[in-house]
């Protein structure tokens, strides 16, 4: 949370320039051979080789910066600073860093560097180290009100004599106006604030914050009402439906800097000034400023924020909300502000690890503000360690509630940040797409909080290095998890895997991972044993996880069946087709169940039974009796309660649908494996889909079914050599399943046979060819023997015939002979 303007801009590399001094020094007369004295002469010393620091933020990066091995303190600071000369010098994007180091310190080993005049080698300081930056200034005060502009100009003309007369000219060049300041506020806020420079330092960043709040107000008058001050004059103040809401004026707001910036917004460490008849009182507060929302928007997101306050109050563990304002028509929720969080804890160990009895401390403290939040019916949705706040005694306390809760249904000006509501390092799969790939639950929490848990115990984030698209492609399209450490105690090993399942019904409930670690935390270490049992038996033989099955309690007089294998269209091996629970469940997590025509009951595992209410058990496939275009009519039964009321996952909805079970009928169920392929009446489909031939759509086979019903398709018949080319979505509204024993003729079954591997139809083209060349090879054999065959009996027909004439003859003479030898015709004579 607490973060200097620093930490959010781009930083490039600082580059000093090597200083080179000339100085002039007498040297002592050097005397010859001959007796003769030399002048002294000059020279120039040579530059001293700078060194490399490494600076990092309070975000975990780091910039580097280079200075002299004798440099101070000051110079360091200027090294720094330099670093951000690219920044504009004037408007609400300067820096103003008297103020930043009014506040902030460069860190050293432990050693906070505060004096100008040290030098950095006196801190033990080396080419290659590391500083980082650390807050050591608290700013809430009282301040007595003044009433007479006589006393500021004294007050003014005090302040003028502490500062010398380089640093009023040093003023006024830099075009600093001070006739705007309230010098009655320049009384001390702490011990450390005694130097006149800081104090006079700290009343020139309340003049930028004072410029930047005057200007930014300035579209503020479009939601108003007006009320009475102390002075009986009308002030404006945020209009809001809720009257619950405390509504703040901006006029007593004073933006100093902005400390943290997101995809949702920006957070200002603000001035909020409280008046009474007799004093004001100043207090720092965190701004959380949303980007600029559409004007028909404006009203629904302020009675979401004031739903949300009013479910937040007397909530432990969370961060105190103070009210709401506006400022430059941007909705601005003030909220307590706090020193550290366990971001910053972090930076300043080496390693940025925290040890695992402090995770397990802070994961027990926050979970249990997080159960209390999602048994209000609030997501948080962006939960990671700069979130997690420090309080005074320190104890960690969530800083961000629900803000990106409030946003969902809501357009937003960027496409890219209405595709996905958080931080994408700590995202789950279902919260990049939510209304497509959701819907968004109380188990998507439970993965940001194990990405937090796992970066407080390795000090690395998550997908560290990664852009948003990649995290976008290992996260949801290739399923791949976190890397957890090796060495945790089991349960917590346990927790976390289960955190990291792809399907969020598979998930841990915050109420369980709160089981677990207050089970852990004994005397702040784990001491090896634990109070918390597995929920199922390594022997039950069920494919769910013991998170799924631990969902729904069993309860005596509840109707149940025995639960079908996952990802299965039909019940298989009902033991139970039906019966009544009778008892508890005992510690081996057996059940009593009595089924109709069976005298004794029956005792059976509770991880092989399902509740059925209704006629209807989670995980049934429901279509609903009357359709809403805004959504597919389709969908998944996530939860029935006893009373009927049910949670149902479309597709188009970014939340479950709560509803009555009166509302839908059962539908066709679908399973992994099935080949489906789109209606003939579905001219535009929801998604994308290809065609197989002219105006033939193509089958494809289901490779994953999402949460809301949505299907995961690919294209096995069609050869691709791109992996985003062959998978598509699917609604399961639209689609029909494809087998052989639909595929009327010889024909579509060859068809749908090609529809398995985009191999088939080469192979069958090879297989032909190879058939017709074998065909052509024994008919050509054929037609040879049988031409053999005819021109071997003629040959044995002229023998005989020759053998014939010969009968008689003393010899035998070739015909061609005997026309030279006889006459024609003529015999040879014997």
């Amino acid at each position: 949370m607490l973060r200097t303007q620093v930490q959010d801009l781009a930083i490039p590399r600082a580059s000093l320039e090597k200083p080179r001094r000339s100085i002039s020094l007498p040297l002592p007369a050097l005397v010859d051979a001959n007796g003769f004295s030399r002048k002294s002469c000059s020279y120039s010393k040579l530059p001293e080789e700078p060194i490399k620091l490494s600076v990092r933020k309070l975000d975990g990066s780091s910039f580097d910066v280079e200075v002299i091995k004798s440099a101070t303190i000051a110079e360091l600071k200027l090294a720094v600073q330099r670093v951000f000369s690219h920044m504009p010098k004037k408007g609400p994007g300067k820096i103003s860093w008297p103020h930043v180091w009014g506040h902030f310190c460069l860190c050293y080993d432990g050693l906070k560097l505060l004096t100008d005049t040290d030098h950095i080698m006196n801190y033990g300081i080396k080419d290659g180290d590391q500083l980082h930056f650390v807050r050591h200034v608290s700013s809430s005060y009282n301040l007595t009100k003044i009433q007479s502009k006589k006393t500021m100009v004294a007050q003014k003309q005090s302040y003028l004599s502490m500062r010398s007369s380089t640093d009023i000219v040093a003023s006024e060049q830099n075009g600093e106006e001070d006739d705007n300041i309230d010098y009655g506020r320049c009384k001390t806020r702490n011990a450390q604030l005694s130097s006149s420079d800081r104090v006079w330092s700290l009343l020139r960043g309340e003049v930028m914050a004072g410029k930047v709040v005057n200007a930014l107000s300035a579209s503020f008058s479009e939601y108003e009402f007006v009320e009475g001050d102390d002075d009986d004059k009308l002030r404006t103040v945020v209009e809001a439906s809720n009257p619950t809401v405390p509504c703040i004026d901006p006029s007593v707001l004073e933006l100093q800097h902005r400390i943290g910036r997101g995809p949702l917004g920006d957070v200002w460490l603000a001035t909020y000034r409280r008046s009474t008849k007799d004093c004001d009182q100043y207090h720092e507060v965190a701004i959380k400023m949303l980007h600029p929302v559409k004007q028909d928007a404006m009203s629904t997101l302020l009675d979401k924020f004031g739903d949300l306050y009013s479910k937040c109050q007397h909530v432990n563990n969370i961060c105190s909300l103070h009210g709401i304002s506006i400022i430059s028509g941007k909705i601005c929720i003030i909220m307590k502000f706090y020193e550290g969080s366990v971001g910053d804890k972090m930076t300043c160990l080496k390693g940025g690890k925290l040890p695992i009895s402090y995770v397990l401390r802070y994961g027990g403290t926050l979970a249990q503000g997080i159960s209390e939040l999602h048994s209000k019916g609030i997501l948080v949705l962006n939960l990671k360690p700069f979130n997690f706040l420090l309080d005074e005694t320190d104890q960690a306390v969530l800083g961000d509630i629900g803000i990106p809760y409030l946003l969902l249904g809501i357009r937003l000006p960027s496409s890219d940040t209405a595709h996905r509501l958080g931080t994408p390092n700590y995202m789950a799969p279902e919260q990049w797409l939510p209304e497509i790939r959701g819907p968004l639950s109380f188990e998507t929490d439970s993965w940001g909080f194990a990405c937090s848990i796992v970066e407080m115990l390795t000090g690395v984030v998550p997908w560290h290095g990664k852009s948003a698209d990649e995290i976008y492609d290992l996260v949801v399209r290739r399923q791949e998890k976190p890397l957890i450490p090796s060495g945790l105690p089991p349960l917590v090993e346990n927790v976390l895997l289960g955190c990291f399942e792809y399907d969020l019904r598979c998930r841990p409930l915050m109420k369980d991972i709160l089981h677990v670690f207050n089970s852990l935390e004994i005397g702040g270490e784990y001491d090896g044993h634990s109070t918390v049992s597995n929920k199922t038996s390594s022997n039950t033989g069920s494919d769910y996880t013991e998170w799924f099955l631990s969902k729904d309690c069993l309860q005596a007089g509840d109707i149940v069946g025995s639960r079908k294998p996952p990802n299965s269209c039909k019940p298989e091996n009902m033991d139970v087709p039906e019966g009544n629970v009778v008892g508890g469940t005992d510690e081996d997590g057996f059940v009593l169940v009595r089924v109709r025509g069976i005298h004794d009951p029956l005792r059976v595992h509770v991880s092989t039974l399902e509740r059925v209410t209704l006629g209807l058990a989670a995980g049934d496939w429901v279509r609903l009796k009357k359709e809403d275009k805004r959504h597919s009519p389709v969908g998944i039964l996530h939860s029935i309660d006893r009373d009927g009321t049910v949670a149902v996952g479309f597709i188009g909805l970014e939340n479950l649908w709560k509803g009555s079970c009166s509302q839908f009928q059962m539908a066709e169920s679908y399973c992994i494996g099935q080949f489906v392929r789109l209606k003939s009446n579905v001219l535009n489909p929801r998604f994308g889909w290809p065609h197989k031939r002219e105006s033939i759509w193509a089958t494809g086979k289901i490779y994953w079914i999402l949460p809301n019903g949505c299907l995961v398709v690919k294209f096995p018949g069609r050869l691709s050599f791109r992996k985003e080319q062959g998978e598509f979505l699917a609604d399961p509204a639209e689609v029909e399943v494809v087998s052989f024993n639909n595929c009327p003729g010889l024909m579509k079954k060859y068809q749908h046979l090609e529809d398995f591997h985009w191999g088939v139809r080469p192979l069958a083209v090879a297989l032909g060819l190879f058939t017709a060349m074998k065909v052509g090879f024994y008919v050509g054999k054929r037609i040879g023997r049988s031409k053999a065959s005819r021109h071997s009996s003629l040959i044995h027909s002229e023998v005989q015939q020759m053998d014939e004439q010969s009968e008689g003859s003393p010899a035998w003479v070739p015909p061609q002979v005997a026309n030279i030898l006889f006459r024609e015709g003529a015999a040879p004579a014997r």
